[in-house]
């Protein structure tokens, strides 16, 4: 759909985490979702990782950082913390708000893919 170097920036928001190990080509932060994006975003595009999901952060934050991926951004409580950009606690999904009325951290990464 979208051409080399076309993209600014790539919001994913509460994806499903997929969980169980052989769910893991179907995570949107594994490894051949990562060179996909690298290929329609332009050179300083960023990618946005929004999840109530630690699992998925820490998945994300390992594998970026094991990969060599350049992390901008990462916060494991987004509400909780004065330095969180506006971007991301100023817009709230609908899901978003369920889990904050349940307690739940919301979770961010900003990053490029190297």
């Amino acid at each position: 759909i979208f051409a080399e170097n076309e993209v600014d920036e790539i919001w994913i928001t509460f994806p499903d985490p997929q969980i169980k190990y052989k769910r893991t080509k179907h995570r949107l932060t594994n490894t051949e979702f990562l060179q996909k994006y690298k290929k329609i975003l332009k050179p300083d595009g960023v990618v946005n990782l929004k999840t109530d999901s630690e699992f998925m952060h820490g998945y994300t934050l390992g594998l970026l950082h094991g990969e060599g991926h350049e992390i901008l951004h990462a916060n494991h409580d987004v509400y909780k913390n004065e330095y969180s950009p506006e971007e991301v606690v100023g817009i709230q999904t609908f899901y978003e708000n369920q889990y904050l009325e349940e307690n739940k951290r919301i979770t961010y990464i900003k990053f490029r893919v190297k």
